[in-house]
Order: structure tokens, then C-alpha cells, then sequence
């Protein structure tokens, strides 16, 4: 099936939808799929700054997790892919505590490889990121090294691949050959890295990684921002410069109009002439200008 496929059935008589099928739809236990707006808290429950030698082991590690999220290869990891698969908020302090008993009788690699599994999961699942911070602070309470391997995946390295620009891919044209692959592949990681910036922005309004930790990832991502914007036309920075944009875009949203930082940035940003800010489209202009705190 393609896209013109899917647009014909637009038009196409469609048959109803049996009755008992509308009844298992109607049973289904709804969730919502668009962010719901956090002010942000007063209070930092567990964030703390850690010195860089407290990271070394961690970080040594995460690349060979990596490679073993899907695998299926010990019993207590495939259990907790169950259980993860089946939660919900109302049995999320029951599964939750499960999880943290089963990581307590394991080692540390263990314990890193499911923080792993369960940030991916935050990650790449936006709609799925409130009951996976959720679960966090739950685990964060039960098991303390939690959160300090939570600053690991949200450290300034990981923004730097996230946002490697060299590694931006963009939008590409109808005529290449295999086009639709090539669109979900650009999808995928716009998508990416916008649930990034969601997720890490619900972390943090529950106080599980510091505001300081944020706003020296996002100060390394803008670090060549202006520059970029002011380069002669091209596709893929472009593309690199309207998803950090809405990585901007999804923090503002989750941190409220009262935080000054992201505001501050997007108006330095939107002092640059539209006639020298080639890259920026006028899409990612009105976001930036969403960001701007008013009054």
C-alpha cells in the first residue's frame, strides 16, 4: 500500500463498521495522545549534580546495551517487557514495584540494560512518555542509582549524537528510488528527536534530572545554531535546524510560558534578518515565536 492508495480511499465507499467491533472500541481504555501542559515544580526531589568520574562506568556501558535492547536473551528482562507492554496508570505502582524487585536482585549491568529499555521506550513513544516518567519516579524512589543513571542518557553526549547534524536526514525527493522507505526513515528520526525533548522535559517537571543538566545539553545544541541558519540554502540543514526548532518547541510547551530560557533563545534567534536566516523556515519562525514569553 502507498500514499496514493491510502488518498483513494478517501473517496471510496466505505462499509460499516460491525457493531461488535464498535463495542470493543468502545471498552478500550482511552489515553491521551497529545501532551497535556505541566507547570513546572518549585522543588527538585531528586536531581543533584554528579561529578563526571560518577558517570565513566555508566556511560562505558550504554553502548553495548545498545545493541541488546530487543534481544530476548534473559528471562527477567523478557518479564519485564511484559509488563511493561501492559501498563497502565491504573496499575502502574503494582508493576512498577515489581520491576524495581526484580532489579534489585540483579547487578548493575542489569539495572542500567531495562533503564535503557524504558528510556527508549519514552523516547521513541512520545504519547507514552507521562507513564513512563511516572514509572520513573516510582523506580527513582525504590532503586536511588536509577536517577543517577537517568543523567547518563540525558547527559550532554547524548544530545550531541541526537542532534549530530552531519547525521540529519532530509525529507527526500519522489523521484529517488525506493521514496516511501526513505520518507519513513526521515520520519523516524524527526520524530526521534522530538520525543527526545519531550521526554526529557517530563523528567524534569517531576524533578528527576536538574534544570542546570538542560540547559547546558541545549546550549550545546544551539551552540552552531545561528550559524547554521545563515548558511546558503540546503535540504538537510534545513531539515537539521527545523527539528532542533521543535525540540525548542515541545521543551517551551512542558516547562510553561513562565520559564525565560527557551524564551530568551528564540528571541535572540528571531533578531537575525529573515533575509540572512536562509535555513529557518517560516514554519520553525512561528514556533520560535511561540516560545517567546509575552508580557
Amino acid at each position: 500500500m502507498n500514499s496514493t492508495m491510502l488518498y483513494a480511499f478517501r473517496t471510496t465507499t466505505h462499509l460499516p463498521i460491525p457493531s461488535a467491533v464498535l463495542d470493543m472500541i468502545a471498552a478500550m481504555q482511552m489515553a491521551p495522545v497529545a501532551p497535556i501542559y505541566i507547570k513546572k515544580p518549585n522543588y527538585k526531589k531528586f536531581a543533584q549534580h554528579r561529578k563526571p568520574s560518577e558517570m565513566e562506568w555508566r556511560r562505558d556501558i550504554i553502548t553495548e546495551l545498545k545493541a541488546t535492547l530487543r534481544m530476548k536473551d534473559d528471562p527477567d528482562y523478557e518479564s519485564i517487557q511484559g509488563i511493561v507492554n501492559k501498563v497502565v496508570a491504573s496499575n502502574l505502582k503494582d508493576r512498577t514495584k515489581t520491576i524495581s524487585d526484580t532489579i534489585t536482585k540483579r547487578d548493575n549491568t542489569f539495572r542500567m540494560r531495562i533503564v535503557n529499555y524504558l528510556f527508549d521506550r519514552g523516547v521513541s513513544m512520545p504519547f507514552y512518555a507521562k507513564l513512563m516518567a511516572d514509572m520513573f519516579v516510582n523506580l527513582c524512589e525504590a532503586v536511588p542509582e536509577i536517577n543517577e543513571d537517568l543523567h547518563v542518557y540525558c547527559s550532554m553526549d547524548t544530545f550531541n549524537k541526537m542532534f549530530d547534524q552531519t547525521k540529519t536526514i532530509a525529507f527526500p525527493n519522489s523521484s529517488e528510488p525506493d521514496f516511501e522507505n526513505k520518507v519513513c526513515t526521515w520520519n523516524k528520526q524527526k520524530e526521534l528527536r522530538r520525543g527526545f525533548g519531550v521526554f526529557a522535559a517530563e523528567l524534569h517537571t517531576r524533578g528527576l534530572i536538574s534544570e542546570d543538566l538542560l540547559h547546558e545539553a541545549l546550549e550545546t545544541v544551539l551552540s552552531d545554531f545561528a550559524d547554521n541558519i545563515r548558511k546558503e540554502k540546503n535540504e538537510t540543514v534545513s531539515e537539521s535546524v527545523d527539528q532542533v526548532v521543535t525540540f525548542l518547541s515541545e521543551m517551551s510547551k512542558l516547562f510553561g510560558k513562565d520559564n525565560t530560557f527557551i524564551s530568551e533563545k528564540a528571541k535572540v534567534i528571531l533578531t537575525i534578518p529573515k533575509n540572512e536566516a536562509t535555513c529557518l523556515g517560516m514554519r520553525s519562525r512561528f514556533k520560535l515565536e511561540d516560545c517567546v514569553r509575552k508580557g
